[in-house]
């Protein structure tokens, strides 16, 4: 049984020779397109259903990784080497008081090999969603080129009243516009999104987690995997795509 990865390079390298003969008889395709093809190809002939839910839109990929702790160590030069990822969203705070060990030195490694960064906080059910916003702010410290910050809403064992959630979220998003001018994209699951926040969180983006299909509710960014396998990073790794219709240009902080 070949493994999977020599599958995958065998379908990209026939994607490869039908870009070829496809440019002879005078057909052109990006690059993009043809790593789809070829992704295409492995579906069909090894049968691979969970790709086959992931497979990327035509067209430009915009993909990216979200990062905290948990990925103590990253071989920054290895990651970006081939096919770098275009943005990476990493965790900076948890709560009022939690910050994460590693966003600091993730964060900077990150910008200093041009690729474009956010930073997320994790909601905590437990104190006000404006001191939150304030902390997390504090520590972030986003600035003009940065992702728009982002609010990571989940279910807990223990959940609040949903009247709570959404003064909270609006609390949070409301400090988050007040400095920045922007509200925050908001990470949470569909089922989560429905429950909670659909006609009562208006006029925010968002993203969007959903590991066996394609979301169901709108997105500007889809996380389609936690255990995407990126060189440089041992283990699997939260891997997201940006929607087809969305330019990373209109998810930056301006000012």
């Amino acid at each position: 049984m070949l493994p999977r990865r020599i599958k995958r390079r065998m379908a990209r390298s026939l994607g490869g020779l039908l870009l070829v003969l496809l440019t002879i008889v005078g057909w052109e395709l990006s690059r993009d397109q043809v790593m789809g093809v070829g992704e295409r190809l492995y579906v069909r002939i090894w049968g691979d259903e969970r790709l086959k839910e992931v497979l990327p839109p035509s067209g430009k990929r915009v993909w990216g990784l979200d990062l905290s702790h948990h990925q103590r160590q990253v071989d920054w030069d290895r990651l970006v080497a081939n096919d770098p990822p275009d943005f990476i969203i990493f965790k900076a705070t948890e709560g009022i008081t939690h910050k994460d060990t590693r966003y600091r030195n993730h964060i900077r490694e990150a910008r200093e090999r041009g690729i474009v960064c956010g930073a997320y906080h994790f909601f905590s059910f437990r104190s006000p969603g404006g001191d939150q916003a304030r902390h997390f702010l504090k520590v972030a410290d986003p600035g003009k080129g940065d992702l728009i910050p982002v609010l990571d809403v989940e279910y807990s064992r223990r959940m609040p009243s949903a009247d709570w959630i959404r003064k909270e979220v609006r609390a949070f998003s409301k400090e988050v516009e007040r400095q920045l001018g922007v509200r925050p994209i908001i990470y949470c699951a569909c089922d989560f999104y429905r429950k909670y926040l659909e006609n009562e969180i208006p006029e925010h983006q968002y993203w969007i987690s959903s590991m066996k299909r394609k979301p169901s509710c709108d997105y500007v960014i889809w996380q389609y995997t936690d255990k995407g396998k990126v060189p440089g990073i041992r283990g699997g790794v939260d891997m997201n795509r940006l929607h087809p219709e969305v330019s990373l240009v209109d998810l930056v902080l301006k000012r």
